[in-house]
This record gives C-alpha cells, sequence and structure tokens, in this order.
C-alpha cells in the first residue's frame, strides 16, 4: 500500500513535470515568437532600405533630368550667343569693307583729280 506521503510527493513529481513541460511548450512558443518578430523586424529593416533607396534613386534621378535640361539650355543659349556673335561679326565685316569701299573709292578720286590737275598743268 502507498502511504500519502509517497502520493503527496508522487503528485508533487507530477505537477512539477506537469510545469516542466508546460515550461518547455512555453519557452517553445516564445522561441518561435522571437523569431518570427527577428524576421518581421529584417524584413521592415529591408523594406525600409529598399524604400530609402528607391527614394534616392528617384531623387538622383530627378537631379540628372535637372542636369540635362540644364546642359541642354546651356547649349542652346551658347548657340544662340555663337549664331548672334556670327551675325554681328558679319555685318561689322560689312560695314567695314563698306567703309574701305568708301575710301577707296575717294582716294580714287583724289588721286584722278590730282592726276588731271597735273595732266591740265602741264599743258
Amino acid at each position: 500500500m502507498i502511504c500519502s506521503i509517497e502520493i503527496i510527493d508522487y503528485l508533487l513529481y507530477l505537477y512539477q513535470q506537469i510545469q516542466y513541460g508546460e515550461r518547455q511548450i512555453y519557452e517553445y512558443r516564445l522561441n518561435i515568437l522571437k523569431y518570427e518578430f527577428e524576421k518581421e523586424r529584417e524584413d521592415l529593416k529591408h523594406l525600409f532600405i529598399d524604400q530609402e533607396l528607391k527614394e534616392l534613386d528617384n531623387q538622383i534621378n530627378v537631379l540628372n533630368a535637372m542636369e540635362q535640361d540644364d546642359t541642354l539650355q546651356q547649349f542652346i543659349q551658347f548657340q544662340l550667343q555663337k549664331r548672334q556673335l556670327e551675325e554681328n561679326f558679319f555685318k561689322d565685316i560689312t560695314i567695314l569693307h563698306g567703309h574701305f569701299k568708301t575710301q577707296i573709292d575717294s582716294l580714287k578720286s583724289t588721286i584722278n583729280e590730282v592726276s588731271l590737275n597735273e595732266f591740265t598743268r602741264s599743258f
């Protein structure tokens, strides 16, 4: 026959085993939750990093577009300035040519007058 102390000891033993078993289940579930939390945290971290990288890429694309637009505007401005300089140069050369021609005609006329005066003096 089993005495009451043995029964109590056995019940305590069973209770400890239940507690130990429940503790193992609790720790197992806790470890699963920790793993899932860490995985979700890493996923969020990567998602955040990916979003930040995407935003940086978008900003770089905007800056590149602005730079290309600025470069194009500078090129167009340069071409306009070049054309204006060419037109001004051609206009100045044309005016200078006209002045030279006028002066040459004036010099020819003066030479002809001087020659004519000398020719008439000789007679």
